[in-house]
């Protein structure tokens, strides 16, 4: 649990939250 204080996970988990988003949206649409 160390590592969820890490910035960069913390980004990390935000980008990969908006990247799984945008392909659901695409995926939805298609």
């Amino acid at each position: 649990m160390g590592y969820s204080m890490e910035p960069i996970s913390r980004r990390s988990f935000l980008k990969l939250a908006a990247v799984t988003g945008i392909t659901l949206s695409l995926g939805g649409c298609s």
